[in-house]
Order: structure tokens, then C-alpha cells, then sequence
């Protein structure tokens, strides 16, 4: 009988490691808060559609903002005097709804602000954004993420 040992002094398992991680996240957030259209086309593609909207306590109220479609409306972003601050995220209800899973946004594993897993999970002030939530899509899935970057 013989018995062969490999041993490996490469990082490929490293790699790989990395390379799965970076599968695994949603987008790192910091790439795409308070930029313009422009600068969110190159990260996320042109727009696919878009529409008016005037969320009331905005400086939209009276002057509607545009609210833009990427990706078959995976993400949906509210420009706010011209930078993206209300982003919501969809098609995410691969990954648990746990307060673990803030990491898939490229934000480090903070404790949520307030952690109600069966409804919404938020965070407050995590990394100068103003609010993160994840909300739950009855099967402790999360059905969308929601950020408020900036305006409330």
C-alpha cells in the first residue's frame, strides 16, 4: 500500500477562498452611495428605466427626483440633489435575513441598531451611511435591502 502526501506552499486556497467571498457579497455599498448617474453607469450599467418621484421631508416634495432602474431593477436609486441616496436592493432572497450578513455589502459585522429577524433588521450611522435594513421575506430570506444614505 502506498500513501502519497501533497503539499502545498502556493496561496490557491487563499484565492479561492477570496474568490468565493467576493462572489458571495451583494456589492460593496461605498461603490455606489452619493455618486452621480454617470458614475453609477460604470459600476452598475445604464439605466433601464426611470420615473419622477416626490417623497415627502425631501428636497423632492416640490421638486421631484429621479428614481432609475439597473440591472432588470436589482437595484432601484433615488437621486437626491444629483447623488444617489435612496437605494433599494432586490433579488437577494438567496442570503438568510441575519445581522451577519451586512458583510454582503461590503460594511463590517456591526450590531444592528434594531434586530427584529422575522420583520426588518437596521442598522444606524454604519460607516457615515444613515440607515441599512433588511426585511424579511417571511421565509427568514431577505426581500430587499433598503439604504438611506444621506436624506431621511
Amino acid at each position: 500500500m502506498c500513501v502519497f502526501f501533497l503539499i502545498s506552499c502556493g496561496n490557491s486556497n487563499r484565492e479561492n477562498q477570496i474568490n468565493s467571498e467576493q462572489k458571495e457579497n451583494i456589492i460593496n455599498v461605498k461603490t455606489i452611495i452619493g455618486k452621480t448617474e454617470s458614475e453609477i453607469e460604470k459600476t452598475l450599467g445604464k439605466a433601464e428605466s426611470s420615473e419622477k418621484v416626490s417623497p415627502s421631508s425631501t428636497p423632492c416634495k416640490n421638486n421631484p427626483c429621479e428614481k432609475k432602474f439597473y440591472q432588470n431593477n436589482k437595484f432601484e436609486i433615488v437621486y437626491i440633489d444629483g447623488k444617489s441616496d435612496w437605494i433599494t436592493i432586490n433579488d437577494v432572497s438567496t442570503f438568510n435575513c441575519d445581522a451577519e450578513n451586512i458583510v454582503l455589502l461590503g460594511l463590517p459585522s456591526t450590531a444592528p441598531s434594531f434586530d427584529n429577524p422575522s420583520n426588518v433588521i437596521r442598522w444606524n450611522d454604519i460607516e457615515n451611511i444613515k440607515e441599512v435594513d433588511f426585511f424579511n421575506n417571511g421565509e427568514d430570506k431577505i426581500d430587499y435591502i433598503y439604504i438611506k444614505a444621506f436624506t431621511n
